[in-house]
């Protein structure tokens, strides 16, 4: 079997224990891991810190490029942006 029989997307949302969610000016960095082999076949963790979100995607390059990562990141942030928008003119 070339992928995990139980699901093949993971999503990792860590919570900071201050319990303060904010989006102010959403923003994206990319940068590359040290990570060398994906476990699954395509996993978005995000961690919440005191500046703000930081996402990380892990995925098997048998299936993704950089180009297509770096695609989804963008509409990832497309939408949170749009949330924001949306909850301030409420």
């Amino acid at each position: 079997m070339s992928h995990s029989p139980l699901f093949q997307v993971l999503f990792i949302l860590q919570k900071c224990t201050n319990g303060k969610f904010k989006l102010p000016g959403v923003n994206i960095k990319i940068f590359s891991s040290d990570i060398v082999r994906a476990k699954f076949d395509l996993t978005l963790s995000i961690m919440e810190t005191e500046k703000g979100l930081i996402a990380s995607y892990d995925y098997n390059s048998d299936l993704f490029n950089e180009k297509t990562i770096t695609g989804m990141a963008e509409h990832f942030q497309n939408i949170l942006t749009a949330i924001v928008k949306n909850t301030q003119s409420k």
